[in-house]
C-alpha cells in the first residue's frame, strides 16, 4: 500500500511529498516499475522492479548512492592511512586513549559524512528494519546523530555492506559478548572473512585481530561492544525474505554460511 504521503527527506524540518507531486528522482524510479515505491511500517520502503517476485527494502536513488560512494572513499583513505607506515606504528600510542581517539574521530567522520548525506537522511522510521535496529542501539548508547545518520543513509543504500554485516550480527551471541567481548568480536569477524570469496577473504580476519587487541587492552571499548551486544535484537538483524530473495543469487559472499549451490536450491523455494 502507497502511503498518502512520503515523509522522504529530514534537512532542518521534514518535507512531505504527495504522490504526484514526488521529487524528480522519485518520479523517474515510478516509471520503471509497477509499483514501484511502498512502504512498510517494519521494512521501510520497497522497491519493486519488473521480473522480481519481491521487493528491495530499501529507496534506491542513483544520487544518494554517488554521495554514499565519496564518504565510502574518504572512509577507506581513513583505513589506509591508519594501517600503513608510519601511522600504522603508532598504533600503541592510540590505546592509551581510546576512548578520545575514537570521540575525535567519530566527529571528525560524522562532520564529513553528514555535509555530504545531509539532503538524503531518511526519517529513522522509513530506514530498513536492521537500519532501524542499529540506529536505536546507537541512540541508546549516546551516539550523535551526525555520526549515526549517514551510517544508517550508507546501509540503507549500499546493500552490498548491509547485508553481510545483517548476516553476521544476526550471528551475534549475547552471553559470550557479555562474558568476552574481545572473544566475540573476533568470532563475528572471523566469520564475516570466511563468508567471503578469495577476494575479500583476510582483510576482516586482520580486522578482527586488530580488534581483539583493542578490547583487550582498552576498558572502555570493551564496556562500549558489552553495552553494544546488550541492547541489539540479533532477531531484527536477521535476513528476512525480502532480503534474502534479493542477495541469495549474489556471488562472492556466502549468505547463511551456504555455498552458491545451496542459496541458489533455497532461493528457489522462496
Amino acid at each position: 500500500m502507497i502511503p498518502e504521503s512520503f515523509i522522504l527527506r529530514r534537512h532542518e524540518s521534514v518535507f512531505k511529498y504527495r504522490e504526484g507531486a514526488a521529487p524528480a528522482a522519485v518520479r523517474q524510479a515510478m516509471t520503471r516499475a509497477e509499483n514501484p515505491v511502498t512502504y512498510d511500517p517494519e521494512e521501510g520502503f520497497l522497491m519493486h522492479f519488473n521480473g522480481l517476485k519481491y521487493p528491495r527494502p530499501s529507496f534506491l536513488d542513483m544520487f544518494e548512492l554517488r554521495a554514499v560512494d565519496t564518504v565510502k572513499k574518504y572512509l577507506k583513505g581513513w583505513m589506509k592511512m591508519l594501517s600503513s607506515p608510519p601511522l600504522v606504528f603508532a598504533f600503541p600510542l592510540i590505546l592509551f586513549s581510546p576512548k578520545r581517539f575514537l570521540a575525535r574521530w567519530m566527529d571528525l567522520f560524522g562532520e564529513f559524512a553528514f555535509n555530504e548525506l545531509s539532503e538524503f537522511i531518511t526519517l529513522p522510521q522509513h530506514l530498513p528494519r536492521a537500519c532501524k535496529e542499529l540506529y536505536r542501539v546507537g541512540s541508546e548508547m549516546g551516539l550523535d546523530d551526525r555520526f549515526l545518520e549517514p551510517v544508517c543513509a550508507i546501509l540503507d543504500q549500499d546493500l552490498n555492506y548491509r547485508w553481510p554485516l545483517q548476516d553476521i550480527l544476526s550471528s551475534l551471541d549475547k552471553g559470550e559478548m557479555e562474558r568476552n567481548p574481545a572473544r566475540e568480536v573476533k568470532r563475528l569477524f572471523n566469520l564475516l572473512d570466511a563468508r567471503w570469496d578469495h577476494h575479500g577473504r583476510g582483510k576482516w580476519k586482520t580486522i578482527g585481530l586488530l580488534c581483539w587487541i583493542f578490547l583487550l587492552v582498552s576498558p572502555s571499548a570493551r564496556k562500549w561492544a558489552r553495552e553494544f551486544g546488550y541492547l541489539l535484537n540479533p532477531d531484527r538483524m536477521k535476513l528476512g525474505t525480502y532480503d534474502l530473495y534479493n542477495c541469495l543469487l549474489q556471488e562472492g559472499y556466502d549468505y547463511l554460511g551456504k555455498d552458491q549451490e545451496e542459496r541458489a536450491k533455497l532461493h528457489a523455494t522462496l
